[in-house]
């Protein structure tokens, strides 16, 4: 995510960076309408558009107000507008309701945005005749009267710009009116100065310009406002004494003079994060670039910089989301695993007691969620005061709680939890008793088998009707019957009787209609019953047993997707069916071919088909990923990240994998109502998949509360048991033909 918002940085550096490189056409001349032609065309290429213009308004003989485009640049293949009857003396008023809304709404300086499929009339008949699909104009505004608009045309894609791209924008159109203003007042003064200053006291990033000597030079607005420093005062100050804090100023002016002497700069050049000091000195993370300006009087060096402050902490908060719970603050499952593999360093074998929290579901259902939630910080905040310092509480489930800690200790910690826990909660004007069962594991062995030994103790503590239970080898008897259950599927597999496929419906929020299936599978044992995917996904996993399981899956899901399509309405949307990938089923050389074969057997349409691989999958192995997906991409189907923002950092991949959607994790959907950090993390990916141009999924959706946080967010697509669990297939097949939608 952090790398998604870097790289609108990026797009909106480059847009600026036009802005400074066109006005350097307009240099040395008093009109503004030399080298603006030069101007357009870096702000076209920049921005990625097919069309840059700039349109001024004017009264034509006879029709009252009218626009005519004075100047504009066109990518290959399209046609000029500049000189083109329609684009010459256009009527204003009369001619069109939404231009006359327009003319109103750009006199007011307000942004015009939007897709040519939107319009009617006359004006969707002009923007199909310039081939375009998706538009935005900026008002130009001189003295507050407008004067005419810089536009942008996307003939390639309907494009949503963000609000980065947008800003930027509004400076180019800023810096063009004061080009204009200063023409009109001082025609002597030249076009470079007066496109600097617009540039400089316009833009949203600071701006300081130093000399070869480290003394400020320039000082802009926007520095002014971050730091707190009044330009008149910086100006001939050294930089290092202005924003630079103590520690750091030693480096800083070692740097500079090892640049001017050898040319060699670790920072010339690149995007770095730094900390600066306001002028009160307090500190503050920012976003750093170095360029060097050369020119006739010294060497120069401009910095751009911006207060990164919001996007640390957008960044901490998720990294709280990943690594700490919601409810108790606690560290979770991956902060406590992390842990471990920080204790097996010291000479101090670690050790974890796992907690099983007896009762805690029943509570919950007979109480509600809420009390639950109120009882378990109470509880854990109650075990924590038991606990001595180095010891660390963390919660790994719904009702599961771990306890880490070094050398010995561990049976003292389990006496001191049980006792901690023997005084009884008076909560809302109730009483509740809290018991609980205790499994104790020590190292050496690795984090995550020192905690599945615990939680293998705490389960034997709980069969045995309570108390405390430490692991030994006498427990292998479990791994034996992991390896029967193994056995057992691979001729499961190989059967396929025993072996089913159960469905879940999406749905499309907005519209309440069903939108597809997520295919699951399930297993119903001859002995042992219906199996939890829990149980023997993870043994498929390991053994990669999950090849041919997967194989199975598809080739299933394909054929009841295409008797499902047979009993749809003529003309109906088409629905698609999502399929699982694992990390292990990435790596099978024959991926490929199987999911050919399957689409050519079914004969379903391939465009029906969405593959869902996790973000840790994806990232396994992030080079060879991204040939795999673009291959499984030409076959037609479409590609989904599922448990989106659980795995790792893979923003900066993203953009490179051909994916369609994004699935949010259920975890994250279940702590939006708990707390307004929850919906923002949940926002925050919503919507860097539109600015991405992805769908959003989310999964999990438990309440009509969820869903409706969800549809207000532009959230497309969700699944979860408002709507309905997974489901056999005769049973989702009524979904077919149903045209209500449960939780609806």
């Amino acid at each position: 995510m952090l790398a998604s918002l870097q790289d609108a940085v990026d797009r909106r550096n480059a847009i600026f960076q036009a802005i400074a490189d066109g006005a350097a056409a307009m240099v040395g001349h008093s009109d503004w309408r030399t080298g603006i032609d030069h101007l357009l065309g870096r702000l076209g290429t920049a921005a990625g558009v097919s069309r840059v213009y700039l349109f001024e308004v004017h009264e034509a003989a006879g029709q009252g107000p009218a626009q005519t485009c004075r100047h504009d640049w066109a990518a290959p293949g399209l046609a000029p507008l500049a000189g083109d009857p329609r684009n010459t003396d256009e009527k204003l008023v009369g001619a069109d309701p939404t231009l006359t809304d327009w003319t109103e709404r750009r006199r007011r300086g307000e942004l015009i945005q939007g897709l040519t499929r939107d319009l009617s009339g006359y004006l969707r008949e002009d923007f199909e005749y310039q081939r375009i699909l998706s538009f935005v104009s900026v008002p130009i505004l001189l003295d507050g009267v407008w004067w005419g608009h810089l536009g942008f045309d996307d003939c390639e894609s309907e494009r949503v710009w963000s609000e980065l791209e947008l800003d930027v924008l509004k400076t180019a159109a800023a810096l063009i009116a004061g080009a204009v203003e200063r023409g009109r007042a001082a025609g002597v003064l030249r076009t470079s100065e007066a496109l600097k200053s617009a540039m400089l006291d316009t833009a949203l990033d600071c701006v300081i310009t130093i000399d070869d000597g480290g003394l400020v030079v320039e000082f802009n607005r926007a520095a002014e406002r971050t730091f707190g420093w009044r330009r008149e005062t910086v100006i001939g100050l050294p930089l290092s004494e202005v924003i630079v804090p103590p520690e750091m100023r030693g480096r800083h002016e070692a740097g500079l003079s090892r640049y001017l002497t050898s040319g060699e700069s670790r920072v010339l050049g690149s995007r770095i994060e730094v900390e600066g000091m306001r002028s009160d000195g307090g500190r503050m993370p920012l976003e750093l670039a170095i360029t060097e300006v050369p020119t006739s009087e010294g060497r120069f060096f401009t910095a751009y910089l911006r207060d990164i402050t919001e996007r640390r902490q957008a960044r901490d908060r998720l990294e709280r989301m990943a690594y700490f719970d919601t409810v108790t603050g606690l560290p979770n499952r991956a902060q406590l695993l992390k842990q471990v593999a920080g204790r097996q360093t010291t000479s101090k074998s670690p050790w974890i007691v796992a907690v099983e929290l007896m009762r805690f579901g029943s509570l919950r259902i007979s109480l509600g969620t809420a009390f639950a939630d109120t009882l378990l910080c109470a509880l854990t905040a109650r075990l924590r005061e038991r606990l001595g310092p180095d010891a660390l509480l963390a919660r790994t489930g719904d009702r599961q709680l771990a306890v880490l800690g070094s050398g010995g200790g561990a049976e003292e910690t389990a006496r001191r939890l049980a006792q901690a826990l023997y005084d009884a909660f008076h909560l809302d004007g109730r009483t509740i008793f809290m018991t609980a069962s205790y499994g104790i594991a020590v190292g050496p062995a690795e984090p995550e088998a020192l905690l599945r030994d615990a939680e293998l103790a705490c389960e034997r503590a709980v069969e045995s009707g309570g108390g405390t239970c430490l692991y030994d080898e006498t427990m292998h008897a479990a791994q034996l019957d992991r390896l029967s259950l193994e056995t057992d599927l691979r001729h499961a597999i190989d059967a396929g009787d025993q072996l089913w496929v159960a469905y879940q419906p999406i749905v499309a929020l907005p519209e309440g209609r069903l939108a597809g299936f997520e295919a699951l599978v399930r297993w119903d044992h001859p002995t042992r019953g219906r199996l939890s995917p829990t149980v023997f996904i993870p043994i498929a996993e390991v053994t990669g047993l999950i090849v041919p399981l997967g194989r199975l899956v598809l080739h299933r899901a394909c054929h009841q997707m295409v008797r499902w399509t047979a009993m749809r309405e003529q003309g109906a949307e088409p629905l698609f069916m999502s399929v699982n990938l694992s990390a292990r089923q990435l790596g099978d050389r024959d991926l490929l071919e199987t999911v050919t074969e399957a689409l050519a057997e079914s004969g379903i349409d391939p465009a029906q088909v969405k593959l869902e691989l996790t973000e840790s999958a994806a990232m396994s192995h992030a080079g060879e990923t991204i040939g795999l997906l673009w291959r499984l991409k030409a076959l037609g189907l479409r590609l989904s990240i599922d448990d989106f923002g659980t795995g790792y950092s893979s923003l900066s991949y993203l953009h490179r994998f051909p994916v369609d959607s994004l699935k949010v994790d259920q975890s994250f959907v279940a702590a939006m109502c708990r707390s307004t950090e929850g919906r923002d993390m949940v926002r925050i990916i919503v919507d860097l998949a539109h600015m991405l141009k992805l769908d959003v999924i989310a999964e999990g959706i438990e309440t009509a509360e969820d869903a409706k946080l969800l549809s207000d967010m532009a959230c497309g697509f969700g699944q979860g048991y408002l709507f309905s669990a997974p489901l056999p297939p005769r049973e989702a097949a009524s979904w077919i033909t149903s045209s209500e939608i449960a939780g609806r």
